[in-house]
């Protein structure tokens, strides 16, 4: 059989398998790009903050602390990892750990986190000593949890200026915010 053979439009057979793979690699590709933790790090998860596909809430806490606070939304401002992100759109979301929908644990150089099942973790930022990492696997590790929780370790293991602190952005449907969140 010849390789060159054509179709009735005069394309021939190897061209038109060129262009077949191409365009399955683009469509097998396309997924993994979108679901990465650095796609997601650099949208902040941005059709979130229109209110009909839900609100953006960030938390922070530092290290050593147990008192929630919103990370702040000054991009200038000194320490405010998400804001230099270019992630200023949200509220806070210390009242969705009183709600109880995000846990927090503190471990050895760490905090971990439980967000649970129907909020949609963003991003989190670590800054260790006075820089931020974002999606960083050795900062930031996020996992499936039980029951279609999401598990989030922040630490600065091997840094030797530590924790300063964590933030924290999750996207949460409008039908599951809490009265205390409104």
């Amino acid at each position: 059989m010849d390789a060159e053979q054509t179709t009735p439009a005069g394309v021939s057979r190897r061209d038109l398998m060129k262009k077949a793979a191409v365009a399955g690699g683009l469509v097998w590709v396309a997924p993994t790009v979108l679901a990465s933790p650095a796609f997601a790090g650099a949208s902040g998860c941005p059709s979130c903050t229109d209110g009909a596909n839900g609100q953006l809430f960030g938390i922070k806490f530092q290290q050593g602390s147990n008192t929630c606070e919103g990370p702040g939304s000054n991009p200038g401002g000194d320490g405010n990892c998400g804001a230099q992100a270019g992630i200023t759109n949200f509220r806070n979301g210390c009242c969705l750990i009183t709600a109880g929908l995000i846990t927090k644990s503190d471990s050895s150089g760490g905090m971990n986190f439980v967000i649970a099942a129907g909020l949609q973790f963003c991003n989190a930022f670590a800054k260790c000593g006075n820089v931020c990492f974002t999606n960083d696997a050795q900062k930031i590790t996020v996992t499936p949890g039980a029951n279609g929780a999401t598990n989030v370790r922040i630490d600065c293991d091997g840094d030797q200026q530590g924790l300063s602190h964590i933030e924290l952005f999750v996207c949460v449907n409008g039908t599951t915010i809490p009265a205390g969140c409104n």
